[in-house]
């Protein structure tokens, strides 16, 4: 597992240096459903979606607060949103 996430946050990387902000945003949204699908997530009201949410978003590029990570998670994988929302609030 740990080789699959340090071989997504090399892509992530790769990506994001050639990206712009908005582009930033959906990156970070697909590789964070794409990790969650992985974990077997099964939408925000799994018990585990914060535990999940937060080793899938280590590495993360961006600023997971701003608006825009929000609407891009909700774009691309709308069954994390509220769990994700909730694990952000939850950050100081």
């Amino acid at each position: 597992m740990k080789k699959k996430i340090v071989t997504l946050s090399a892509i992530g990387v790769l990506f994001l240096s050639c990206s712009t902000p908005s582009e930033d945003y959906a990156v970070a949204a697909k590789e964070l459903c794409k990790c969650m699908e992985e974990n077997g997530n099964e939408g925000s009201f799994d018990p585990l979606v914060k535990v999940n949410l937060g080793a899938c978003l280590l590495d993360a590029q961006v600023d997971l607060k701003d608006p825009k990570m929000l609407k891009a998670v909700e774009a691309e994988c709308p069954e994390i949103k509220g769990g994700f929302e909730e694990f952000i609030n939850g950050m100081r």
